[in-house]
């Protein structure tokens, strides 16, 4: 499954980025360091993918005076911040680094993208009205006007989800059906296209139909992300997996799926938010089922998620020390 992003890597690395280095290419060069770092980002390697943005990437362009690739560079570093649950600093680049440069340079539909990441941003914090806001108002009628299906396509999907968060299940839905999916499947999208039916098996979770949820995860999302390569995404979504496991009271064979087939995936790649995150829903589900042994698992795998969490400042400290409390453990 990795062997995918492997090889890009290794084609970027000793033979396209050679190529620019001895004929003094040098934005070349550094646009083939945006695509290796960009596979490290895919593969979840953030520690690797912002060093090379910020120590090979970005002097380039600043030396160049290239600020629109400066400000794209800016916004890619801004969603390492974001997967990494540093929402505060995310923002800040967005707002002072990156909005400001698309606006002097007129790029439109630059100024939009980054406006539907900023609205990802508050959605992630819990300010749901002002994400749907920036959405509905800011950047889907910039995409409307450009006539560019495809970003309204994204846009769709992000708002979809954001009506799913504020309970409007019914709606959200359709968006996805008739609106989002109807698009990705016209232009062949095949990535965004599982990506929006994982959107489409969130809901139908959310409204306890299980079975159909499971179905798309396993021969709609899976195989493709395999076939891409995408190893985090594929992670992810055997974690959703595991979560419907949960949700249908099979709490051994989630626990099984978890162990064995998501933890290991993001302990790999490194220590980040992915890996709190599951160690946190793994340990939720070993004080579920409550065998003899599972409080011990599940206070371990809570440890290990606030040192982490600690380390990098993750806003998930304070629903860790939350959860040992609640089950008396030290906190």
């Amino acid at each position: 499954m990795r062997g995918n992003l492997d090889e890009a890597l290794r084609i970027q690395k000793d033979e396209v980025l050679p190529v620019f280095e001895r004929t003094g290419a040098i934005r070349e060069y550094a646009i083939t360091l945006s695509k290796i770092a960009d596979i490290f980002q895919m593969r979840g390697e953030l520690d690797e993918a912002l060093r090379i943005r910020t120590e090979n990437e970005l002097p380039i362009f600043e030396k160049l005076g290239d600020i629109h690739h400066r400000a794209v560079t800016m916004g890619q570093i801004a969603d390492i911040f974001r997967t990494r649950g540093q929402f505060d600093e995310a923002l800040r680049i967005r707002h002072e680094e990156e909005l400001p440069i698309y606006k002097r340079l007129g790029d439109t539909r630059a100024h939009a993208i980054a406006l539907s990441n900023i609205a990802d941003i508050f959605s992630e914090r819990g300010n749901l009205d002002e994400a749907l806001r920036i959405l509905q108002e800011e950047a889907l009628p910039i995409f409307n006007k450009l006539g560019d299906s495809y970003a309204c396509a994204v846009v769709l999907g992000r708002i979809s989800v954001v009506r799913h968060e504020r309970g409007e299940l019914d709606e959200a839905l359709r968006i996805l059906e008739e609106e989002a999916l109807p698009i990705f499947n016209r232009l062949g999208a095949v990535r965004d296209r599982a990506i929006t039916l994982g959107h489409i098996a969130d809901i139908l979770q959310t409204c306890e139909r299980f079975d159909e949820a499971l179905r798309i995860r396993n021969e709609e999302q899976l195989p493709v992300y395999e076939s891409l390569g995408d190893v985090r995404e594929y992670a992810l979504t055997l974690g959703q997996i595991a979560d419907i496991l949960r949700g249908k009271g099979q709490h051994s064979e989630a626990i099984r799926v978890l162990k064995n087939d998501v933890l290991p995936v993001f302990e790999k790649l490194g220590r980040g938010r992915d890996l709190v995150v599951y160690r946190i829903n793994t340990a939720l589900i070993y004080l579920q089922r409550a065998h003899p042994t599972d409080r011990l698992e599940a206070e371990l795998l809570l440890r290990l998620a606030l040192l982490d969490a600690q380390l990098m400042q993750l806003p998930q400290s304070n629903r860790i020390r939350h959860i040992l409390r609640n089950h008396g453990f030290d906190a």
